[in-house]
């Protein structure tokens, strides 16, 4: 009411910007003075705060620290510290598969199989291709927004270039990387089998042929009647793997372990990307989890 300034009114009471330009701004358009907020400590987190902040947390997974703190009269920096408190972290979602009815009852009856069958599960040999890129998008680098240097940018073609890869993992095994060189037909899948050494390591670790199980998924390269004559002739193998499982195949820590490992990584051609990858496969550690 005295016309006096905003930089004088904050010195005499000592007070901050945002608040004294927010009472002048209500004053302004009420003509009344807001009430005024309520200070001293904020209430305490007891047992039955946690456990409201752990309720509100479950029922709603997006619902902010913020949020939380407007219904509990709690500061929102309270709140995070609390939801890390009752171990709570702000993270992406877990994955799991999306299974039609049919596909349920498929790996049901894929497991009471292996079970009924008292298969030691610890001589199952998993195997699977995965597909790795030169450039991965997934990194992450530190620049300003105004900055346009050529470390700043990642070149990207509009299909990428990428190889794929065979390998297997089993109790104290691993097996040579292979790479594929084509479009993965029937043929070709059986020269990859031939060519990681499967058989002829695996007899010679257990002693005797065909003490080992094979596992493959049920690709069609994999599944003809040629590759199953192919398998027959040289090892015993799951006849049948439940469609879209591969949540069931363990070797899928291992590729998503090594793909976490280089996707800061650049390459300037295939040659130089399987090479990075096969260092990484050989020196894996085996007791790893």
């Amino acid at each position: 009411e005295q016309k006096m300034s905003q930089h004088k009114i904050r010195s005499i009471l000592h007070a901050g910007a945002g608040r004294v330009s927010g009472v002048i701004k209500y004053f302004i358009l009420n003509q009344e003075i807001p009430t005024p907020k309520k200070f001293g400590r904020p209430p305490k987190c007891t047992p039955e705060v946690m456990l409201k902040i752990e309720q509100l947390t479950t029922e709603d997974r997006l619902m902010s620290c913020e949020k939380i703190g407007r219904k509990l009269k709690l500061a929102a920096s309270t709140v995070f510290m609390k939801r890390r408190e009752l171990k709570f972290q702000y993270k992406p979602p877990k994955i799991r598969q999306t299974l039609t009815d049919e596909q349920m009852i498929k790996r049901l009856l894929f497991a009471n199989s292996v079970l009924n069958e008292k298969i030691d599960q610890k001589l199952i040999v998993f195997s699977d291709e995965s597909r790795f890129a030169l450039k991965n998008d997934n990194g992450h680098i530190w620049y300003r927004r105004s900055e346009n240097s050529d470390d700043v940018y990642q070149d990207k073609d509009k299909y990428q270039t990428t190889i794929m890869v065979f390998g297997a993992i089993g109790y104290q095994y691993k097996s040579k990387l292979i790479l594929c060189l084509k479009n993965e037909d029937e043929i070709e899948y059986r020269d990859v089998f031939t060519k990681s050494g499967i058989c002829e390591t695996l007899n010679e670790q257990y002693g005797e042929p065909g003490t080992f199980i094979f596992m493959q998924d049920g690709a069609t390269s994999h599944t003809s009647a040629n590759s199953k004559l192919f398998l027959q002739k040289r090892c015993s193998f799951l006849s049948f793997w439940p469609p879209n499982s591969p949540d069931l195949n363990p070797i899928e820590h291992l590729w998503g372990a090594i793909k976490k490992i280089i996707q800061n990584h650049v390459f300037n051609n295939r040659s130089e990307l399987f090479d990075f990858i096969s260092k990484i496969w050989d020196e894996f550690p085996q007791k790893q989890n």
